[in-house]
This record gives C-alpha cells, structure tokens and sequence, in this order.
C-alpha cells in the first residue's frame, strides 16, 4: 500500500513535470542520433571513446598519446573519468560502442536537468513552499536556458545539476539547532559531503567555484540571523563536510592541480581571455524574450557571442514573479523591522540581492566591478567567461518564482485592475508584434517574433492570475495548479526546443573519408593543423555562431580531422584542443604558428609531424594535406648543451636557423643544473634504437651505440614520467624545451619510460581513506537511529 501511495505522490505535483518536461525536451536529440555541435564531438566524446577503450582493454586511462605530442588525460578536469554517473556511459560504450554511448550522452544530461529540478523542488520543500511552488521553481531551474543550452557542455550541465543540493544541506546547517552528534546533524553533513564531492568529480571547476561562493554566502547569513553563536557553532560542520568533500575527489583533483601548475593557467587568466564573455547588458531583454536577437536553432541568432554564454531565461512566469516578489520583499522590509520568523521575513530579500549581485558580475568588461576584482581579489583572475556568474541569479530567481508561487492568490482592487491591464497588454502586444512581422520589413524579425510570443505568455500568466484562488481560500485546485505548472514547461520547453543538434550516429561509429589515407601517409608521425586553418574551418565552417544549419555535410566535418576529432580515428595530431594545456606547449605553438612557410616546415619535422593539414576550398573536404619530412619520434644525439631553467632553453632552441638545411641544426639541448660540461660532437654516429613496446603509459626501446650519448622521444615531457636503464633509474631531464631525454652510457641497453604519477597514487588513496571515513559516520548514524 505504501508503494502505491508514494508512486501516487510522485505522478502528481510536484515531480511528475520534473521527470517528464526534460525527457520531451530530449526526444529529437535521441530520435536524430547524438550531440556533436562544439564539445561533444570536438572534446568528450574522443576522450572519453579512448579513456573508456584503454580502461577495457586493463590500462588506466592516464595519458593521451593521440594530440598536442602526448598530453595527461584522467588529470584534464572536464574528463571526469572518476564521476560515477559517466561510469554509466562506460557500461554503453562497452555494449554498444563509441556510437552508443554518444548517442547515450543525451540521456545523461537530461538526467541531470531532473535532478537539478529535483534538488531546486526538494529546497523549496524545505523552505515549506506548497507543492505548485516546489514545481514551478524545480521547472526554472531545471530547464532554464542556461542549462539546456549548454547541454553539449557536459561537464556544467553536471556540476550545475548539483547546486542546489549544496546550498539545500549548506541551509538546513545553517539552520539546525540540535548538536552536533545528532543524527539528523550527521546526515545533513553527510549530505552536503557527498552532493560537493559528486559536484567536484562532474568536471567543470568554474561553476563548482561559484556553488562553493554561493554555498558559503547561503550559509554564513542563514546562520548569522539564526543568532552570531549559531554561526561560529556551525562553521565546523560545514568546513568540516567541504573537506571530506574534497578528500573524496582527490582522486580528480590533486592530478588536476598538478597540471593546473604546469599549465597554461598556472598563475592567473590573462586579463582578455578572463573577461571573454562578459554578459552583454542588452542580453538581460532575453529574460522575458529568449530569442530577441535570434535564435542559433532557427538560423537568424546575431550577436557574435555563442548564445548559451548570455541564455538566462527562466520562463516568462517565474522571471515576471520572480522579480516583483523580490522587489515588494525588499520593499517591505524597509517598512517593517523584524519579526515572528526574521529568517522566512528576510530570505526573499537575500534572494533578490543574490541576483542583483549576479548581474553585476555577470556584465564582466561592461561595468568597471569584474575588472577591479580580477586584479584585486583572489579567485577572480582564475577562469573567463564572467557571465557564467548568472547562475546565482537564475537560481535565485527561481526561488523567488517559488515564494511568489506559494503566496498567489487572487488580485483584488487596483490589483485586479492592473492585471487586467496587463493581460489585455499582453495580447495587444503578441497582435501588434504579430502584425508588425509581416508588414514592417525593416524591423528585424527576431524582435517581432520574440515580443509576439512574449505577448502568448504573458497573456497565459494574467488568465492565470485572474483564475487564481482568492486570499483565504483552501488549496489551488489541482487543475488550476496543472494549468500553471504545465504553462511554465511548455514555455521552456518551446524556448529549449532545437537548442541542441544532433548527428546521425554514424557520425560516430565510421571511421571518417579521410582517415584511412590519413594513417597509411602518417606512418608513425603526427598531423598539424596551423591555428588560422583550424580557427576557419572550426567557427566559419562547423560550428558559427549565428546558426546550427550550416547545410554542411558533417561527414566532412569527420574529414577534415580537427583536434581532437582526430582521436576517432587515431590519428596522432599536434594538435591539442583541451582546456588546459601545458605551459611550454602553448607559448611553442604560438610561435610555431608565427613562422614563415620556409620556417615552418623544419620545426614541423622537428616535432615528428609528417603531414601538414591546410584549409583548400577547391577540394571536395575543403582542405589538403602537405607531405612534412618527419625527424622521427626517437632519436640519438652525442651533441647536446646543457642550461638552467625553462627561459635559457627556450633561448637556445629559437637561436637555431632552419633555413639552410631544411632541419633544426645544432646541439640538443637539456635542461639542468647548467653547470654540466657539453660532451664532444661525433656527429658522423648515430645510435641505434628499437622500440619495443609503445603503449600511452609505457616505452620500451633498445639501444645499441659506441659511444654514450641521449636518447630523445619527442613527447611532452610531464612530472610523473620516470625513465630506467636496465632497470636502473635514472634523471628523466627535459629535452629540446618540451621533450624528454635519457642519457645512455655506451654498449647494449634496454630503456623504459614510464608514466605513474604520484598525484595519481596519493589522490586515490586519500579518496579511499575519505569513502571509508564516510561509511564509518554513515554506520554510526543508522546505529544511533536504530537506537532512538
């Protein structure tokens, strides 16, 4: 009987439009075949396909061998090969391959937008808002645009999913009076503990960053009006469960933080990048008109921003209460000083402020705000994208769309008049705007269709609000409450509609028309695109910014071997279209990059690339490849010279004239204490060397030479990598700027070049010893319950 009643209670409001609203949504996108546009195929797919491949075949998904000369893979955050629910996807991809977990993909993020609803209706439930309430702003949040437009945005549409669980345990916290070995105390930490480390595990630092802000805002306030002693009684609690939180991901993060420090991102965001899409203020229109510059589903979008950076639409509904809740709250509380409840009394006026203070970070390089703090505070230089910063305002107004939700009834007097006012406004703007598209050719269509259905959803709001219940009367009858919150997901639902194209899934599952050839040419070599091709094939080609329809036939797009596309085929490209890369390996692509074609070629070589890919329109592909004269991926030199630190090897490496010869003359040069002798040049000997084993963790080769000299393996060089000679260990030293260089003594030797990070290690035993605490506390909080 009891699970016939709880079915009952979640087909009814309100879970049922949570569970159901984003699996409509998500329909074309599995009935078309798998999200590629951007990320998906340029970024997840391709490391996850190869991740999930090695982990099947008994190798730990460690590094990548296949783009920018070897790069970590489990360490680059937005992988997040450790987040249990992409172990799922592992579980596809090894029934059904690379096509049916692409395809599945789509299944994922809108599980994620469920649960994002969920945990916004559960925290309504707590702040005791009815159950319309919980709906209505469980649908906000779930479905708002700045989720469902960044669905190909794996890695936030799963960390966002988790935010509103950790500002729910942060409050109940915050709130709760008992002590702290009560139950119910432990399983609010327990809670906040878990929700934080799955949120730190799904991928996406920026936004885990922003919840951690929110959470700590949500907290240290709730708790300060619970009483100042409050505050510093729970502070313990809460610190204490972010740092199991943390101890749980370690796994993830201790790697992530070492490639943060080798990265290109070590020490800030450079100042443009950082403000990069900056929240336009003229976007702030789209909160009650979505597509009033246009729309990239429908082809006419105009801005030459991507439209998820700037989407904040929460429904036409929820954004219209939503503010006038938090203006009439921040108006009453001028008026009135304190309360039965200060906490319930003053929670709409933090929500309103939390918002207000979204916006004005959001805005980024168009308020003199997000500048003065990117040079000042910490924290503020660590990540671009400011309008990202939105996410407060769009939980806080869907909050706020809950508390208006819970207090609706019926307007009376001059608020009857004006809602009436407004609703007849509403309809004479949706016929105005309707007839405006089709006489007045000079106004641009995107607003005229955008005011018109505006117009539709305020007219559905004021027929709502003129049937809603009367002060004092019982609960909103169900269908009323059904009209509303299925008025609010089908606006959502019309303003996510084609948000996100999909591919056919033999997108995935062919190997591309180029990539036999591509390998066969190659041999063992890699593939280089310069930055101006890719930059023209990728964003005025594949991916632009005003529409997903380009009539571009996407098995070119497999064919023209972008990175990271390039990994599908494994093909091994030069390539690296990660959002961190190393240090050294940026600063030597932007001046490979700047070299002439005469140039070019040598250092190519130099970088074991054997074809160099350029854009050519008269082919069918639109590009061509260029044979390069590849120096091989190991090599043996005598010549070398040593110097200290990375600025006098980038010294000596750029001192040296490819023109001449076609190839990079002169010594290798090594990385050390500087204070080493050069060895004479016999540069009439090579060495030679036999590869025996060539997998993406491990090298063995052996070499065979009269003299002693250095072995050079040109890939990345990277701390975790250890080198031996005959099982001996040895200075694994960093060669030629980037690469990697052993010193062999004369004779026959076996060589093996390893990758097993320490990070790796040490942030696995700290998550095991972490998942072990938590059951411990977990079994210790079912005894005590059992008990009382």
């Amino acid at each position: 009987m009891r699970v016939f009643q709880r079915l009952h209670r979640i087909a009814c409001l309100p879970y049922a439009p949570l569970v159901a609203a984003p699996l409509i949504l998500v329909i074309p996108i599995l009935a078309s075949g798998a999200l590629y546009f951007g990320t998906p195929s340029l970024q997840f797919v391709p490391w996850r396909s190869w991740g999930w491949d090695e982990l099947l075949n008994g190798h730990l998904p460690l590094w990548n061998p296949w783009v920018g000369m070897g790069a970590p893979l489990a360490a680059n955050y937005q992988t997040a090969f450790y987040y249990p629910p992409n172990w799922l996807l592992m579980v596809v991809h090894w029934m059904g391959g690379i096509s049916a977990h692409a395809w599945a993909q789509a299944l994922v993020v809108a599980a994620h937008w469920i649960w994002a609803g969920l945990g916004m209706a559960i925290f309504a439930r707590q702040l005791n808002l009815r159950p319309l309430a919980q709906t209505v702003a469980g649908l906000s949040f779930g479905l708002s645009s700045y989720l469902v437009t960044r669905a190909g945005f794996l890695s936030i549409n799963a960390a966002v999913a988790w935010l509103p669980w950790v500002v729910l345990f942060a409050d109940r916290i915050a709130r709760d009076r008992t002590s702290e070995t009560h139950p119910r105390v432990l399983r609010s930490w327990i809670g906040l503990a878990l929700c934080l480390g799955m949120q730190l595990l799904a991928g996406h630092a920026q936004l885990t960053w922003y919840t951690l802000l929110l959470a700590w805002l949500w907290f240290g306030v709730i708790a300060v009006w619970n009483g100042p002693r409050e505050f510093w009684r729970k502070f313990g609690q809460m610190a204490l469960g972010c740092l199991l939180a943390f101890g749980l991901a370690a796994v993830q993060l201790i790697p992530t933080a070492e490639y943060l420090i080798q990265s290109q991102r070590s020490t800030e965001v450079l100042y443009d990048r950082a403000l990069t899409y900056s929240l336009w203020p003229w976007r702030l229109i789209t909160l009650v008109a979505p597509d009033f510059f246009g729309s990239p589903a429908q082809g006419d979008y105009w801005h030459n921003v991507y439209f998820w950076e700037d989407a904040i639409y929460i429904g036409l509904l929820p954004i219209v209460l939503g503010v006038s809740s938090g203006i009439v709250s921040v108006f009453r509380s001028l008026r009135v000083k304190g309360g039965r409840d200060q906490v319930k009394d003053r929670m709409p006026v933090l929500l309103f402020g939390i918002a207000l203070v979204s916006f004005l970070l959001a805005l980024g390089r168009y308020l003199p705000i997000f500048p003065f703090l990117y040079r000042y505070v910490p924290s503020f230089d660590m990540f671009q994208a400011p309008a990202r910063f939105s996410i407060w305002a769009v939980f806080a107004f869907a909050l706020l769309a809950g508390v208006a939700v819970h207090h609706w009834s019926r307007p009376v007097g001059k608020g009857l008049y004006w809602t009436r006012l407004a609703t007849a406004g509403a309809f004479a703007v949706m016929l105005g705007a309707g007839l405006s598209w089709m006489v007045l050719d000079e106004v641009r269509p995107t607003f005229v269709g955008a005011a018109a259905l505006a117009g539709v959803w305020g007219l559905g709001l004021g027929i709502l609000a003129l049937a809603s219940p009367k002060m004092g009367e019982p609960y909103p009858s169900s269908r009323w409450s059904w009209a509303v919150a299925g008025w609010v997901a089908l606006d959502l639902l019309v303003a996510g509609w084609g948000m996100n194209p999909a591919a056919p899934l033999q997108f995935y599952r062919e190997v591309s028309t180029t990539g036999e050839s591509i390998k066969a040419s190659l041999g063992d070599h890699r593939l280089f695109l310069p930055s101006k091709d890719e930059y023209g094939l990728k964003f005025e080609r594949f991916f632009p910014v005003e529409s997903f329809g380009t009539g571009e036939d996407l098995r070119n797009l497999r064919s023209v071997q972008l990175p990271n596309l390039t990994m599908l085929d494994r093909i091994p490209s030069a390539n690296n279209f990660d959002p961190l890369v190393p240090g050294r390996y940026e600063r030597w692509m932007e001046f490979l990059n700047s070299r002439t074609s005469d140039e070019l070629a040598a250092w190519l070589g130099w970088m074991d690339v054997g074809l160099l890919e350029q854009a050519d329109p008269k082919t069918t592909e639109g590009i061509r490849f260029v044979p390069i004269q590849a120096d091989g991926r190991f090599r043996w030199s005598e010549c070398v010279v040593f110097v200290k630190g990375e600025d006098d090897a980038w010294e000596a490496l750029i001192r040296r004239n490819p023109r001449g010869s076609g190839k990079i003359e002169g010594p290798v040069v090594i990385e050390s204490s500087g204070q080493e002798e050069s060895p004479p040049c016999n540069r009439s000997f090579d060495g030679d060397i036999t590869v025996i084993v060539d997998s993406p963790n491990r090298v063995v080769l052996d070499t065979q030479s009269t003299l002693p000299g250095w072995l050079i393996q040109a890939d990345m060089w990277y701390p975790g990598w250890s080198a031996a000679v005959d099982g001996k260990t040895v200075p694994l030293q960093r060669a030629e700027f980037l690469f990697r260089g052993v010193e062999v003594p004369a004779g026959i030797h076996r060589i093996t070049i390893e990758y097993k990070p320490l990070s790796f290690r040490t942030g696995l035993a700290i998550s095991l010893l972490s998942a072990v605490l938590l059951i411990l506390i977990v079994r210790k909080v079912v005894k005590v319950s059992r008990i009382g």
